[in-house]
């Protein structure tokens, strides 16, 4: 089994522009079901939607309007889409080990304090960014994040973004094959709008559209969740955004249309595929995270090469830079996407061989304030 567009999920709530989105009918027969996190037996439907992200929005927007006339403590989600059945939050959370292992680690240094959190980067409600981690925040004068699109203006960003994501013209200006129209018609994308751009960022849209529809958002990311926390902290950033968009769209077209064929190859998967991802990330179970997000690097050669660069070699230079926060007075959260801390190469290894120490907090621990 592969797992979906992982790697272009990677950046899926950097670079998604909604204006690309639009009703557009495929056909009238997508359906979903939502229901009350606090009772599920209370459920509500929709059917004969134009596709999937219409029929995700109007049975959500149903089941929010119900909810708010109970006054309950709780919220909606994603029952069943199409007929498949999407996995609960109270499911991912069921069973979770008292003692696993979080993706948090803490070093200290002769005049600094940093901590290292692996986040997931699209979340859905219920899931929460553990208790820890907000503690490493509120302990922190610093949040570390990869790239802070915060203080970038929607309009800047927009037009960075196309600026990437279009194709020169130097580039084939071919049609779409049927496979593509037909996904990007089903999560309500009229394929003339995309025809323009580049093959890895159409991929990227179609990957976190098939999630938003299952009700996950960026916005309940962990980044996000931590950022909206950290009102009085400084920010600073491992990255800029002209570095990440030129690592995902500008690599060269064969990489790129493998990044799209992957994507296309396992788009009915997302939700199984995604779960794999979330709830390893959930029980600190290394070996399943890593599996699940390193399979798809095994699929060619293209695929291995973007994902070297993806992660190993971006391993090498936040290693380099997170280091030097030893030198300076104070405590740091870094946040990093998950991935980096595990396997061969990875941030926390690294940064062992420079001669740091850590410890691995788990779900049964406190972070104190004070190092």
């Amino acid at each position: 089994m592969k797992t979906v567009s992982l790697a272009t999920l990677r950046f899926a709530g950097l670079i998604s522009l909604s204006v690309h989105l639009c009703a557009y009918a495929a056909d009238d027969g997508h359906s979903a079901v939502a229901r009350f996190s606090h009772d599920p037996a209370t459920t509500f439907s929709v059917t004969g939607q134009p596709n999937k992200i219409q029929a995700s929005h109007a049975v959500m927007g149903t089941c929010v309007r119900a909810l708010e006339l109970t006054a309950a403590d709780g919220y909606c989600e994603i029952e069943n889409l199409d007929g498949v059945a999407v996995t609960s939050t109270q499911s991912l959370l069921q069973d979770l080990p008292a003692d696993r292992p979080l993706y948090l680690w803490e070093f200290s240094g002769a005049q600094s304090r940093v901590f290292i959190a692996g986040t997931v980067h699209i979340l859905k409600q219920g899931l929460e960014a553990p208790r820890q981690y907000v503690q490493a925040l509120e302990a922190s004068q610093s949040l570390v994040v990869e790239v802070d699109l915060a203080k970038i203006a929607p309009q800047e960003m927009v037009a960075t973004v196309v600026k990437y994501a279009t194709k020169p013209d130097t580039w084939a200006q071919g049609g779409a094959g049927t496979d593509l129209n037909q996904a990007l018609e089903t999560y309500g994308i009229e394929p003339a709008n995309l025809a323009g751009f580049k093959p890895a960022y159409v991929g990227q849209q179609l990957a976190l559209l098939a999630l938003i529809a299952l009700g996950y958002s960026p916005e309940l990311g962990i980044e996000n969740q931590l950022l909206r926390q950290a009102a009085s902290k400084q920010i600073l950033e491992l990255e800029t955004l002209d570095q990440q968009l030129n690592l995902l769209l500008n690599q060269p077209p064969p990489i790129q249309t493998a990044l799209l064929n992957d994507t296309l190859a396992n788009l009915g998967k997302a939700e199984e595929q995604y779960v794999e991802l979330v709830r390893a990330w959930l029980e600190g179970d290394d070996a399943t995270f890593a599996e699940a997000f390193n399979r798809q690097a095994r699929q060619s050669d293209e695929l291995a090469e973007f994902m070297n660069q993806l992660m190993e070699q971006r391993n090498v230079t936040m290693a380099e830079t997170i280091s030097g926060y030893f030198s300076t007075p104070g405590t740091y959260l870094v946040l990093v996407g998950t991935g980096h801390l595990i396997g061969p190469g990875n941030i926390i290894e690294l940064l062992k061989e420079k001669g740091f120490t850590a410890a691995r907090i788990t779900a049964n621990s406190e972070v104190s304030p004070a190092g």
